[in-house]
């Protein structure tokens, strides 16, 4: 109940909800692109059945029914693994850190409860065996990325510019943003 208070009082300029310049549009597209693989995968939803949809599309009641069930299946599935993997892992990973406090006692337990629980969700996505599959590789890297984006805002956003926390982040998203760049460039010019 209270959970569900919590997400009709939505600040839609946090940068949690990708406000206050906060894009994470590419980390929420490779999830998208993983999540809809996977689904269509686990639904047996194949490249086949789509042409054969295109060609035939379902005319019967019940195959109709059948198919628009495995659409909204197959919907339902990505968009809220989406939404669990970026606009809700923000909202735990900053209430998560908001339990420990923002006291100048509690910096390096702030910093630390960070670097775990960013750690631990990136360790999540590399235990997951079919990124190679679905060519998800970029995901654990852009996970890691935008969590120190998003808390650096966030730090700026509720004032905590003088904790040590907002400088941490600040460094670490900036060093991740550089190495980010420089495999990319990579990939495009080997």
């Amino acid at each position: 109940m209270m959970e569900e208070l919590e997400e009709t009082n939505i600040d839609r300029s946090s940068p949690i909800w990708g406000g206050s310049d906060c894009d994470y549009f590419p980390l929420t597209h490779e999830v998208n692109s993983y999540w809809t693989q996977f689904y269509e995968n686990k639904l047996s939803l194949t490249k086949e059945y789509f042409d054969r949809i295109k060609k035939q599309p379902p005319t019967g009641k019940e195959e109709i029914e059948k198919h628009n069930s495995l659409m909204e299946a197959l919907d339902e599935s990505i968009f809220g693994n989406i939404q669990m993997k970026t606009e809700k892992y923000f909202k735990k990973l900053w209430r998560d850190i908001g339990k420990v406090g923002f006291e100048k006692e509690d910096t390096d337990q702030c910093i630390d409860t960070c670097d775990t629980l960013i750690r631990e969700e990136v360790e999540w996505w590399k235990d997951r065996t079919d990124l190679i599959k679905y060519q998800a590789l970029k995901v654990p890297g852009l996970i890691e990325y935008h969590s120190w984006d998003v808390i650096w805002r966030l730090c700026k956003y509720h004032d905590l510019v003088p904790h040590k926390l907002h400088n941490y982040a600040s460094k670490k998203q900036s060093v991740l943003k550089k190495n980010y760049l420089r495999t990319q460039q990579k990939n495009l010019f080997p």
